[in-house]
């Protein structure tokens, strides 16, 4: 499966899951990432500046990434341009992607994902561009 093709099937997925799962099963499936997050988080002390979300379907954890992190730039990348306009519309820098690339040239403080490797026809190689874009 080419990385175009990749994207359709993670949009028609992610579009089911968003269709049928209710509002209380998503909150609970991001309070869980949070959790595994947090410690992490906190293992590096740091005060994040600039954060990138791969994938981030809703927005629900990027909008507690901002809670947490209030002066950060927050942006993120998704296959689903409905997601990308909405969370563009709450004032994050959100890119519509097809492929493995990130876009632009900026770097990030964080670049983080949930559930999304799986994804990727060429993981390794996107881990280490992901890498490079890191400061």
């Amino acid at each position: 499966m080419d990385t175009k093709q990749s994207a359709q099937a993670q949009k028609e997925g992610y579009d089911n899951f968003t269709y049928y799962a209710s509002d209380d099963v998503k909150d609970d499936f991001c309070d869980y990432h949070v959790a595994k997050l947090a410690p992490i988080l906190a293992a590096h002390a740091q005060n994040f500046s600039s954060i990138l979300e791969i994938g981030f379907c809703a927005g629900r954890l990027m909008e507690r990434m901002r809670d947490r992190y209030p002066d950060a730039t927050i942006g993120g990348t998704e296959v689903r341009p409905q997601f990308v306009e909405k969370m563009k519309a709450r004032g994050f820098d959100c890119h519509c992607v097809d492929d493995e690339i990130i876009p632009g040239d900026n770097c990030y403080d964080l670049i983080y994902g949930t559930s999304v490797l799986h994804h990727f026809s060429a993981p390794y190689d996107f881990l280490r561009h992901a890498y490079a874009r890191l400061n």
